[in-house]
């Protein structure tokens, strides 16, 4: 059999951006090209050229280094599902990128369908890509969020499979059902499963359940008296939340600058957008106004509109700081919490689990609770810039 092997560019024991890399056959397959700010990051100054790379969603820790990347390898095919790709352009610029460059790098992307095998010969042009294929499945994190599941032939009966979910979440959200795993047995064994950690020790999220604390967000805004402003990141939960809303039966006002995310998960009669006048405006009228600023800091549209407002919902994160109107905090998480990721490896059962986007002392939690709970595979936890052997 081929070498088979991980490597963790970065993300691995450290809850930073994601790089991993799959490699067999002389094939090196990028999974995501994350960045914490907008510059090239350290990673990639020691990343030899990969052949092709998977970008799992919208999200600045998966893709904010896709500029310094194509920089460098501009023939490099860098492959998302048709909705990261949509919304790829509105993550880059709100990461720092211009406008212009942001819609030219995610008009670079090559969209691949979901559920259905496709060759990474046809985007590599590494000969020994022959011996790749793949498939995507719904991860249910954020809309367009996407697992992959790699098959690498080795000349056996069956070929080595690798399951990386990056970020996901195993409940439905309004507009966004899901993660949706690979249905798998002895017919159909996983060999490795990636799997993150984010919400590893978060027990807060445990000890909720997502139905109740949505249906608790809805008498809330049912029982307003005034303008409620509702603050969301706006590649969180921006989309979920309005398309909730609306399903609810609301109309609410969405700030602009959530109109490229929320317009293609709604129907845009369903809303009123506008500026913050606008929003203003409509706090006055006694409507509900979801903004994006989820820390209320004074520099975002919510931070400027919690004055006007005469009730605040706050999502996920604590604010940064107390509005003067009456706040309540909601968790509508949309990573899975540590039962999720727990039951996904039992469900999935692969011979060894990987561990990474997650603090230390997470993962290492988790390994410990992935254990306890009767899986008898090997856990394991690399550091950034370690290769792990698969297969050999």
């Amino acid at each position: 059999m081929s070498e088979i092997s991980f490597e963790a560019a970065c993300g691995a024991a450290e809850l930073t951006a994601n790089a991993y890399l799959v490699q067999a056959h002389g094939v090196r397959l990028l999974l995501d090209a994350g960045a914490r700010q907008n510059r090239a990051p350290a990673w990639l100054d020691a990343l030899e050229a990969p052949d092709a790379c998977w970008l799992s969603h919208a999200h600045w820790d998966h893709l904010g280094a896709l500029g310094p990347l194509k920089a460098r390898w501009p023939r490099l095919t860098c492959l998302a599902t048709s909705q990261t790709r949509r919304l790829a352009r509105h993550a880059l610029a709100l990461g720092g990128l211009d406008g212009d460059r942001a819609s030219a790098l995610a008009s670079q992307l090559q969209s691949v369908p979901e559920r259905q095998y496709f060759e990474l010969s046809t985007y590599a042009d590494n000969p020994a890509a022959q011996k790749f294929r793949a498939m995507v499945f719904e991860a249910g994190h954020i809309p367009g969020a996407g697992m992959l599941l790699v098959e690498v032939d080795v000349g056996q009966e069956r070929p080595f499979r690798i399951l990386y979910t990056s970020d996901f979440c195993g409940h439905d959200q309004p507009g966004v059902p899901g993660a949706l795993f690979p249905r798998t047995g002895q017919a159909f064994p996983i060999d490795v499963m990636v799997m993150e950690g984010v919400l590893a020790t978060r027990k807060e999220y445990d000890e909720v359940s997502y139905a109740d604390e949505w249906a608790r967000f809805q008498q809330w805004t049912a029982n307003r008296t005034g303008g409620a402003l509702v603050a969301v990141s706006t590649l969180g939960e921006a989309a979920q939340v309005v398309s909730g809303l609306v399903e609810a039966g609301e109309r609410p006002v969405v700030h602009r600058m959530l109109e490229p995310v929320v317009g293609k998960l709604v129907d845009k009669q369903s809303v009123e957008f506008g500026d913050e006048t606008h929003a203003r405006r409509a706090l006055g009228l006694g409507k509900v106004v979801v903004a994006p600023g989820e820390g209320l800091q004074r520099s975002t549209p919510a931070g400027r509109l919690a004055d006007a407002a005469g009730a605040v919902a706050v999502l996920n994160r604590k604010p940064r700081r107390k509005a003067a109107a009456p706040s309540e905090r909601f968790l509508l998480g949309n990573h899975a919490p540590r039962g999720q990721l727990v039951g996904a490896v039992n469900a999935v059962n692969p011979s060894k689990v990987i561990l990474v986007h997650g603090h230390k002392s997470q993962l290492f939690s988790l390994k410990r609770a992935i254990e306890k709970s009767g899986y008898a595979g090997e856990v394991l936890i690399p550091k950034t810039g370690e290769t792990v052997p698969l297969s050999s």
